[in-house]
């Protein structure tokens, strides 16, 4: 699997964001398409986030109404063609960070927290054979 945008912290694989112009010969099944591309990516790497931007809906139907708009799938131009002037964007990229960042805030807390918890067990275990050692 070849991304076309990936973010990493240190070795660890965060994100992917996949960069289409437009749907191309996918247009027919591109969720069927996205998932599988998900799914090869969670067996080798399940913490990661996958993204799909695409720039136009001109030659297919868009995202339509799925939830994931704005928060997984973005479409920057509905219903224009790139050749059109781009003044308004339809699903700002900038959302595209914000999930991002998101991702990595709770990814962090996540790991913060597993931390706290196992620092949390060793003092309790400690405490433990403290009491035991006293009785």
């Amino acid at each position: 699997m070849r991304p076309d945008i990936s973010v990493w912290r240190g070795d660890e694989l965060l994100a992917i964001i996949e960069c289409k112009t437009q749907l191309g010969w996918h247009r027919q099944n591109w969720s069927e398409h996205f998932q599988y591309r998900q799914k090869k990516l969670k067996d080798v790497f399940p913490k990661t986030e996958i993204f799909l931007v695409v720039m136009t809906s001109c030659n297919w139907g868009g995202f339509g109404s799925d939830l994931r708009v704005g928060k997984q799938l973005f479409c920057l131009f509905n219903d224009k063609c790139y050749s059109e002037n781009f003044i308004e964007i339809d699903t700002p990229v900038e959302q595209l960070f914000e999930q991002i960042t998101i991702f990595l805030i709770s990814r962090s807390l996540y790991t913060l927290m597993n931390e706290m918890s196992k620092v949390r067990i060793d003092i309790y275990i400690s405490l433990l054979d403290y009491l035991i050692g006293e009785l």
